[in-house]
């Protein structure tokens, strides 16, 4: 069976994804107003591990990319096989656009 190709500017809509909500957070009018020349004031007591390493910092900012899987999360997680048409993919999987991820790294 041969499968359609896929358009690469769009993707199949997971129907099990919750929207994403953007609406903005409410501002407290009644807060005081920040005064950009003093320091933070911080309560938290600062400690010190020097035994512990910093992260590593990625060589290259994420990037979105096409990628095998049965949804887009399937595909950007698991760093699916990078494909450009459904015909690309295993069986029950299809090419997704991706969110920005480090799979290529």
């Amino acid at each position: 069976p041969t499968s359609a190709p896929v358009d690469p500017t769009s993707a199949p809509v997971d129907p099990t994804s919750a929207p994403v909500d953007i609406t903005p957070a409410p501002v407290d009018p009644t807060s005081a107003p920040v005064d950009p020349t003093q320091a933070p004031i911080s309560t938290t007591p600062v400690t010190t591990n020097d035994s512990v390493p910093p992260p590593p910092v990625p060589e290259s900012p994420p990037r979105s990319d096409f990628r095998c899987g049965i949804n887009e999360e399937d595909s950007r997680v698991n760093c699916g096989r990078v494909c450009i048409f459904n015909s690309d993919c295993e069986s029950g999987e299809y090419c997704w656009s991706t969110f920005p991820n480090t799979c290529y790294a």
